[in-house]
């Protein structure tokens, strides 16, 4: 069983990919709240001073993202989630497009690596969906 490449051979490896995509989500949710909390404390903070402008709508889209990727984490976890999880991932796949652009190359590791779980509970949902009850080999 590896994170970085999953054989999908197997069916039990197949159901360990895709139970990881519940994590993976949850993780990427959380780090969405914190980063929506860190975003709302500190821009209440400094905009007071008058160097930025606060806009609680950056707030509002994260939490709006957290929450997607909370439905997403359900749906893998009651066997589901291969479209939502394909959405999700490109979401996520453009968040470390642009960190790499940005060059913030600490996000970029902690992208990279919910990217590959993400992208392997992807397959393996999509793999599920097209043989639910059939073995695979």
């Amino acid at each position: 069983m590896s994170y970085w490449y999953p054989d999908f051979t197997d069916r039990d490896e197949v159901r360990a990919a895709h139970g990881r995509g519940t994590g993976v989500a949850v993780v990427l949710a959380f780090l969405l709240l914190f980063q929506a909390g860190a975003t709302y404390l500190f821009g209440s903070i400094v905009a007071r001073s008058g160097l930025i402008e606060f806009s609680i709508w950056d707030v509002a889209g994260t939490i709006a993202a957290a929450v997607f990727a909370l439905v997403v984490a359900w749906q893998f976890s009651v066997g589901k989630g291969a479209f939502s999880g394909a959405l999700l991932l490109v979401v996520v796949t453009l968040g470390v497009v642009l960190l790499a652009i940005a060059g913030e190359f600490r996000g970029l590791v902690i992208g990279a690596i919910l990217l590959v779980g993400l992208l392997h509970a992807v397959r393996a949902a999509f793999a599920l969906r097209a043989s639910p009850e059939e073995g695979f080999e």
